[in-house]
């Protein structure tokens, strides 16, 4: 007897609880709620602009390399399997 009542009850407990979470979205994405804290820019030091330029200079993969140990490595393979199909 109770049974529907509580699964009555339940369903409206559980249909204003997404009501709810949807409109607290809804306000956290308008123009006036934020999610993020906002971000505040300061010109950057003379150490930050030489440590950038330092990692610009040095950080680059090498391209060059990686090439050449894979041609090397097939080589290898080629070689491998001619000698020992002979």
């Amino acid at each position: 007897m109770f049974a529907p009542l509580l699964v009555i009850r339940l369903w409206i407990i559980v249909k204003f609880k997404v009501q709810a979470d949807r409109y607290r979205i809804y306000q956290q994405l308008s123009n006036g709620g934020r999610i993020m804290r906002e971000m505040y820019f300061k010109p950057l030091s003379e150490e930050d602009r030489k440590k950038n330029q330092y990692l610009d200079n040095i950080n680059h993969a090498p391209y060059f390399t990686i090439f050449f140990v894979i041609m090397a490595m097939i080589f290898l393979l080629t070689v491998g399997i001619s000698i020992a199909a002979f």
